[in-house]
């Protein structure tokens, strides 16, 4: 009789957690109740029974807030010291790379310069505009490495 009864009980819990489901927040606030209310008949049936009982809502809750996953555990210190020298590597790397750059851009501004001075006011637009561009580069590339803690000379005519 118990068991037919928690069957029946289980049945109408899944009907009302499907109507949950597709009604979502516009849900009516009483069905809630009453999904509450089977849970609490189905963990006293069970419990009577002596058999494995249902988590109630707040447990399943509880359940899903929990991460299901565990963190990685803490690399070794040797393995640490090789990341560390990786990263010290990667960022030489970089500011050799900003470097090189800065490298570029000053002497394309050089030759833009020498066009501007070259044909005055007859200097094309494209001349005028790749300077610009050039100087807001070298800004750039200045306060990259700056904020890599580089010290970075500032020649004149970099703007």
């Amino acid at each position: 009789m118990l068991q037919e009864e928690l069957q029946m009980k289980k049945r109408a819990l899944h009907y009302i957690r499907i109507d949950l489901a597709m009604k979502g927040i516009s849900a009516d606030p009483y069905l809630r109740i009453e999904e509450e209310n089977l849970c609490a008949d189905i963990r006293a049936i069970e419990r009577e029974l002596g058999i494995a009982q249902t988590p109630t809502i707040p447990e399943r809750r509880a359940q899903s807030a929990q991460p299901r996953y565990e963190a990685p555990p803490e690399p070794e210190p040797v393995f640490q010291q090789r990341m560390v020298g990786q990263q010290t590597k990667a960022r030489q790397a970089d500011i050799e790379h900003q470097m090189r750059l800065l490298d570029i851009h000053r002497r394309h501004l050089g030759h833009l310069r020498a066009q501007l001075r070259e044909l005055g006011a007859y200097a094309p637009p494209y001349v005028r505009s790749g300077a610009d561009e050039q100087m807001s580069a070298i800004a750039r590339i200045k306060r990259i490495l700056r904020d890599m803690c580089q010290a970075i000379d500032d020649l004149p005519g970099d703007e």
